[in-house]
């Protein structure tokens, strides 16, 4: 069965791969920006509350691998926030921080609502090859399959 619907796929949808494309780029930028507004949620709550008073220092950017590097981006960026709050003040970094995470959640609402529009003209395009196909099949099958067959046998499989 899926090998089915995937060699019907393969058939179909080469003409719309541009949409496909959008698609997956607009649902993928959604995610990650999903995944970053969450994240963004911890440091604004540390900051309110006043959690940890750890003091942070600049690592580079190059570490060990990818563990070494994540860790890297989450003290750099714990490292900037201490430094801003302690320009700014906290008051202007919780503020600063709330507006960024707003903007993102309405940008990656707007990917969410995007990544649907490049459906519609790849659905409507990929139901309306079908139909032709079938209806130009119908149109060139011989006089006599339609007086053999019944009509509601041969609506039924269209």
């Amino acid at each position: 069965m899926l090998k089915q619907f995937l060699r019907l796929i393969r058939r179909f949808l080469p003409p719309y791969r541009g949409y496909l494309a959008w698609n997956l780029f607009l649902n993928i930028l959604a995610q990650l920006l999903n995944v970053f507004s969450f994240a963004l949620l911890i440091p604004i709550l540390q900051t309110l509350f006043k959690v940890s008073q750890v003091q942070y220092a600049f690592i580079p950017w190059h570490g060990n691998g990818l563990s070494g590097f994540v860790a890297a981006v989450k003290n750099n960026f714990y490292y900037y926030m201490n430094a801003l709050i302690d320009a700014r003040g906290a008051l202007w970094v919780l503020i600063a921080s709330g507006a960024l995470l707003i903007v993102m959640t309405l940008f990656k609402t707007a990917c969410y609502f995007g990544s649907s529009a490049p459906l519609i003209p790849l659905r409507s395009g990929i139901v309306r090859d079908i139909r032709a196909i079938v209806y130009d099949k119908v149109l060139h099958l011989p006089l006599s399959f339609f007086s053999e067959e019944r009509k509601g046998d041969i609506i039924s499989r269209m």
